[in-house]
């Protein structure tokens, strides 16, 4: 074989890598959202976390203090926004 058909082959095959490569890493981050830099959880001032657990992709707070009754904030680790809350008292 010439040298050029295996420079050819070369290239070819190089190419091909860079190019699936690199659709490769666009749908791999696109399909991801981007962490806030700051999440909130619109609570009163002097209120506490009590309590956290991990279910799936929530996440459930107890939360006390702040002039309101003691509840649970229901939050989604998926999309960094509060679902739901729950009054206990």
């Amino acid at each position: 074989m010439s040298k050029l058909k295996i420079l050819k082959a070369v290239v070819f095959v190089l190419t091909f890598l860079l190019f699936f490569g690199f659709i490769k890493l666009v749908s791999h981050t696109r399909g991801k959202p981007t962490p806030p830099a700051n999440v909130t959880l619109k609570e009163p001032a002097h209120s506490r976390i009590d309590g956290m657990a991990a279910a799936g992709k929530k996440l459930y707070i107890l939360a006390k203090g702040g002039d309101k009754a003691d509840r649970i904030i229901i939050f989604d680790t998926e999309t960094y926004q509060t679902i739901s809350t729950i009054n206990i008292n």
